[in-house]
């Protein structure tokens, strides 16, 4: 098929024109960078296929298709997926909860599908249409040369034709190189340069560059890692110089806009430390190693490593240290959690355990763009994650310093639990080597215990207490799920709180938000019934529950 020089920039255009519509945001079509991203991605595109069609006739047409459709696609996807969770993912992190979504969410995919497949047809639109103007003119152009010319003719015809092609492709090549720096330029000069790099976030890459841009700094980002910064009041690492400076909290604040969620520590309080008969050891947090040892400089990397770490000053022990040694600890990774909505006559248990305990307001949870997973490796293992499967990929590592790890040396019964499939991101090959002797979800046991496939949170938790409330001390982590999105005013969960929350908060919130804390109203029974149980057995002062979200509500 004869292709245009415009037919892949126009298309390109459209997608990112068509995904800000859907995304009611349609005038952000007009910024410099996503015009000049989209012309510059569809010129290599027509030079592609304009290069390949002087060679090959049919696999240029079928290069032109898979193009078109795979572009269409992964635009339909986004703007899907958009609709859906109020965010866009990476490939990487659709790919990777593909399966877990068809297998887990599989009534909000069969509710998108066919919102889906129309936009996937309304993306497609403008190759469909080229190719049946292309079509149509060819075939009565070559009627009219048949009828007209003579085979030599007509063969030199198709060759000036081709010498045409070829030199087109080495023009368009040319044109998306140039329009591909100048777009890189203007947004490297303009006030959107760290997030551009160093701050690089795909959700917010494509609201502020567009699709394809975005798409194409995820891959590079992917495969050779963000680019250093340096921070306010830091100054970069250069032979032992630590990278942290002096930046303040708010330096440190998540670049997402969603509110900041707090973590929560129950049945401590400052005054605890104040109160005990014998004061905490001051001194240094640190360990006895030899830095000077063979081992740690085998290599390129371990000496770099290791030079690093032997430059660090300890951090200092304070009236906290050793606050709650030989405690039983519970670690909740609370689906989707934000702390605005507490307040005493709603959820008397989580402002119990929030006003009464150790309250950490000055933590933020990143917008990973990684969702559940990267959260969840933030909370248990202290690291930041940067895509959806940074849990999976270090699941074979060494996770010495895990909370759950360092309880199992110090002879702690260990548990961990997920009322979702315990399959899902994989979590069956990763948390026995986080220091759980024994992984509980939906498909290996959780269902037995509870009766039904993905309890909500209130049995959840209070009906798998009984695995280690007798077996102190003991070290148990949950990953909740009756937070998550979408929020929708048919779920049972809105049904059965719906009226206390609207009592409570009024016309403080919009309604979809209402149906957000319904949501997270199980975790507040869920809490409650499990702060009875540890009463009732008489270990709720020596049992100490952290609290802490896995990501912002991005369902809102």
């Amino acid at each position: 098929m004869e292709v245009s020089a415009f037919i892949f920039p126009a298309f390109f255009l459209w997608c990112e024109f068509l995904l800000r519509c859907f995304n009611g945001k349609g005038d952000n079509m007009l910024q410099a960078p996503v015009i000049l991203s989209a012309l510059g991605a569809g010129a290599f595109c027509t030079a592609a296929v304009l290069w390949l069609g002087e060679r090959h006739k049919k696999a240029a047409a079928v290069l032109f298709w898979v193009i078109s459709v795979l572009a269409a696609f992964f635009f339909a996807a986004e703007s899907t997926v958009l609709s859906v969770f109020t965010t866009y993912m990476s490939p990487g992190n659709l790919y990777s909860g593909a399966g877990n979504v068809l297998s887990n969410y599989r009534g909000e995919f069969l509710r998108s599908l066919l919102p889906g497949v129309e936009r996937f047809v309304l993306f497609l639109l403008p190759p469909v249409l080229a190719w049946g103007a292309c079509y149509f003119r060819g075939r009565k152009m070559r009627e009219k040369a048949e009828e007209a010319k003579s085979e030599a003719v007509q063969a030199e015809a198709a060759q000036d034709k081709r010498s045409f092609g070829s030199r087109t492709a080495m023009v368009l090549t040319a044109a998306g190189i140039l329009l591909t720096g100048c777009g890189t330029n203007l947004i490297r000069s303009g006030p959107d340069a760290e997030l551009y790099g160093a701050q690089y976030s795909y959700n917010a890459a494509v609201e502020t560059f567009g699709l394809l841009t975005a798409e194409r700094l995820d891959a590079v980002y992917s495969l050779f890692g963000l680019p250093e910064t340096v921070f306010s009041g830091a100054a970069a690492y250069s032979g032992g110089v630590s990278p942290y400076g002096t930046a303040s909290p708010s330096d440190a604040a998540t670049a997402s806009n969603a509110t900041a969620s707090n973590a929560t520590a129950s049945n401590a309080t400052a005054s605890d430390a104040t109160a005990s008969d014998a004061e905490p050891v001051y001194g240094e947090n640190a360990m006895e190693i030899d830095f000077s040892a063979e081992a740690l400089h085998s290599s390129k990397n371990l000496d770099g490593l290791t030079a690093y770490i032997s430059a660090q000053t300890p951090s200092k022990k304070n009236k906290y240290t050793g606050l709650f040694r030989g405690k039983n600890l519970i670690l909740i990774c609370a689906e989707a959690y934000c702390d605005r909505f507490i307040r005493p006559e709603l959820t008397p248990t989580l402002w119990r355990l929030t006003h009464n305990g150790i309250y950490f307001e000055e933590y933020y949870e990143e917008e990973w763009g990684g969702s559940t997973t990267t959260g969840e490796l933030a909370f248990v293992e202290g690291l930041g994650g940067n895509d959806g499967e940074s849990m999976i990929r270090i699941a074979d590592h060494n996770h010495y310093f895990t909370m759950g790890n360092q309880l199992q040396r110090l002879g702690y019964s260990s548990i961990a639990f997920h009322n979702g499939s315990h399959t899902y991101y994989k979590r069956h090959t990763t948390h026995q080597n986080l220091g759980y002797n024994q992984y509980v979800a939906n498909g290996n046991g959780l269902d037995k215990i509870t009766g039904r496939k993905y309890p909500d949170d209130g049995d959840f938790l209070d009906l798998t207490a009984d695995l280690y409330v007798e077996h102190q001390p003991f070290s148990v982590y949950y990953m909740t799920l009756s937070g998550h999105a979408p929020y929708e005013k048919g779920s049972h969960l809105v049904k059965r709180y719906y009226d206390r929350v609207d009592a409570a908060v009024g016309d403080e919130y919009y309604t979809k938000t209402k149906y957000y804390i319904c949501y997270q109203m199980e975790l507040e029974e869920a809490l409650s019934r499990l702060v009875k149980k540890l009463e009732d057995k008489g270990i709720a002062d020596d049992t100490v529950i952290v609290l802490c979200t896995d990501h912002y509500p991005y369902g809102l």
